[in-house]
């Protein structure tokens, strides 16, 4: 197993050297074959650069940014180049000491956890004495980040926070300076609450330094951090704290909206009024939709199909609101309700109605039953499972069926007949539920074996998967097929036609078919280059079939283990 440790460095040249030496010689647990030191240079002016460029160690990588940008920015310089399979962040400043990384690697390698975060508040570890309202900050940023994520942390601020390399994967760091620790929390925690990550703390020693010995983290650090926090939770009480606040500028926009069209546009006539009142509301409705869009829920548009539905959904149960408050009003009224009470009632209801609906229905991510989203995805998802449905012979599904690449939701599995269904699939959360008469297994097929007994399925699937491996492990995969496959078995596949690449791009782009997905794509094939790594895998020519469907954009395929 391969160690990465990233050390952002700006301006360190009296401990840059020292740190590295540490970090070498710090003892590794057994599991870690592999270490790798990613150093990124944010532009330092005191010489620092100088020192690295002397550095010739075929352990350590070394990255110049030629402008400062900011710890959050090396940090993504140094994610995006490392290679191993845990990933630990290491301060360049000696206050974090690296002999304490086989304890901070433990829960990771133990298979308790995916990020494990070293706290300097936590266990009996010795600390140096510094500034009590450094610390005092320190706990209250903690707190107000564990209200918004719904976590327990000790210490949101550390520096050592120790990730899988496939849960940084999963996240897009956005901050450049120290609005990357409140940030990737935020999204660990999301992770955590959809079942997709553990997370583990771990007590640590800590040597501060005062900011005469080159302490960089200010005040306005604090106030950064502080917005982020805000920024980038969107768990179910950081939503309602957001909502109110941004439905308190949509109240105060279309107050604006409201005196400036008749004040300055003259709409002061009593039908003029009326008209500018109803203007000001949808006015102050797109404001409320841009405001919780980016805000309360930080949304991400992935193409214009999917911003005009998210707008009109908005706007819809804005009408069944309101609606729904006029009824209300009218009964309570019937029931003897005074006007400044129910007026009071309807206007509370209101908020929460409008609330729950944004959470519920407008802005919160839904679980994809494929693996993406786009207004064909669900279409196309159906399309291939008939296609493999028909090149199954119905003798085939009295006994195994193993679907490789299923998706979190086994669509395909879940459509088909089959006396027994398993499913792999690499991002599987680890306390995934079986599905039905389904068994899913989490695995990497491009680093492991399958995990099943030679001659053991009478079909394998590939549907939509073969374009999202890395072309150089695709033979060795099917000859894993080939292995588990009984004498007279088949693999069924389908994959996109070459020449479709760009067109996929643009359907991408306008939200028909999921950006995520076609992005991951690692290759495009041919009839021909299938046919070819097919053969070469043990696969023989005269058990291959290969046709086109779906307006010759897609490829099908179908490979029987032995010669009829």
């Amino acid at each position: 197993m391969k160690f990465s440790i990233i050390i952002p460095v700006y301006n360190e040249k009296d401990t840059i050297l020292n740190i590295l030496k540490e970090v070498k010689a710090a003892s590794l647990p057994s599991e870690i074959t592999t270490r790798e030191i990613v150093i990124v240079n944010d532009c330092s002016k005191d010489g620092t650069r100088e020192i690295l460029e002397k550095i010739n160690d075929p352990e350590v990588k070394i990255f110049h940014h030629e402008k400062n940008r900011g710890k959050g920015a090396g940090l993504r310089t140094g994610f995006r180049n490392a290679t191993g399979d845990i990933v630990i962040i290491q301060d360049a400043d000696l206050e974090y000491d690296p002999r304490e990384y086989s304890k901070l690697l433990r829960p990771i390698l133990d298979g308790k956890a995916d990020v494990v975060y070293g706290s300097r508040f936590a266990g009996g570890e010795s600390h140096r004495i510094l500034y009590f309202w450094h610390s005092v900050f320190n706990k209250i940023l903690t707190v107000t980040s564990n209200m918004f994520s719904d976590l327990n942390l000790t210490d949101m601020e550390t520096c050592y926070k120790v990730f899988r390399k496939e849960i940084l994967d999963r996240i897009e760091i956005e901050e450049n300076r120290f609005g990357f620790e409140p940030e990737i929390t935020a999204k660990v925690g999301q992770l955590v609450r959809q079942n997709r990550a553990r997370i583990y703390e771990v007590g640590i020693s800590y040597s501060g330094r005062t900011y005469e010995e080159g302490k960089k983290i200010g005040m306005k650090d604090a106030f950064q951090a502080m917005w982020c926090i805000f920024k980038y939770n969107n768990h179910g009480f950081a939503s309602l704290v957001k909502y109110g606040m941004t439905g308190s500028l949509v109240a105060a926009s279309q107050f604006i909206f409201m005196v400036a069209l008749v004040e300055f546009f003259h709409l002061d006539s009593i039908s003029k009024e009326s008209l500018a009142n109803i203007i000001s509301i949808e006015m102050a409705t797109i404001v409320a939709f841009f405001l919780h869009s980016y805000i309360t829920w930080r949304q991400k548009f992935n193409g214009a199909y999917i911003f005009v539905k998210k707008i009109i959904y908005f706007h819809l149960v804005n009408v069944l609101t309101i609606i729904a408050r006029i009824i209300i009003f009218y009964m309570l009224a019937n029931f003897g309700v005074g006007y400044r009470a129910n007026t009071g009632i309807g206007i509370v209801l209101l908020i929460i109605m409008n609330f729950l609906a944004y959470d519920k229905l407008v802005f919160r991510e839904k679980k994809s039953y494929t693996r993406g989203q786009g207004l064909m995805e669900k279409f196309l998802s159906k399309k291939r499972a008939e296609i493999a449905s028909r090149m199954i012979p119905q003798k085939y599904r009295e006994g195994k069926i193993l679907d490789i690449g299923c998706g979190i939701f086994p669509f395909f599995l879940s459509y088909i007949k089959f006396k027994e269904k398993y499913g792999i699939e690499k991002s599987l959360p680890d306390n995934a539920k079986t599905h039905k008469n389904i068994r899913l297994l989490k695995s990497d097929i491009e680093n492991e074996r399958l995990p099943f007994e030679n001659n053991t399925f009478e079909t394998v699937t590939m549907l939509a998967s073969i374009e999202h491996l890395a072309p150089e492990k695709l033979p060795a995969i099917f000859r894993e097929v080939l292995r588990v496959l009984k004498p007279e078995g088949i693999l069924v596949f389908t994959t996109p036609a070459k020449w479709t690449e760009n067109i996929l791009k643009f359907m991408a782009k306008i939200g028909l078919v999921s950006k995520e997905e076609i992005d991951e794509h690692k290759d495009q094939y041919t009839h021909a280059k299938l046919r070819a790594l097919l053969e070469n895998s043990g696969f023989p020519d005269k058990r291959i079939v290969l046709g086109y469907f779906e307006l010759f954009m897609n490829i099908y395929g179908k490979a029987g283990k032995k010669t009829e």
